[in-house]
């Protein structure tokens, strides 16, 4: 939305859309059952990255055919990836 959104002067968004945005954001996550990111409500997204969303991101979650781990690869084993928060996914491939 952020780049249909129109800027001021100071090559700004205005606040208030910023503000109505993110309750609608906040509001699609907990809906869905999405993880909300970590650095909210402190920061919109990480440093360096964009905010992207999918429908079927959130439609995967609302059906929890699909969940979201922030975690690194501690190590794989046989049908199985091992992370660094102690959980395991099951997986036949695992792309670098």
């Amino acid at each position: 939305l952020n780049f249909v959104k129109p800027f001021d002067s100071e090559f700004q968004h205005d606040t208030t859309s910023n503000i109505k945005q993110m309750h609608q954001w906040s509001a699609l996550y907990r809906k869905s059952g999405a993880t909300i990111p970590e650095c909210w409500p402190e920061e919109i997204k990480h440093e360096g990255h964009t905010i992207s969303v999918s429908d079927l991101w959130f439609v995967g979650h609302h059906m929890g055919k699909l969940c979201t781990k922030v975690a690194t690869v501690d190590h794989l084993s046989a049908g199985g990836v091992h992370l660094s928060d102690g959980s395991r996914l099951d997986a036949d491939i695992v792309v670098v």
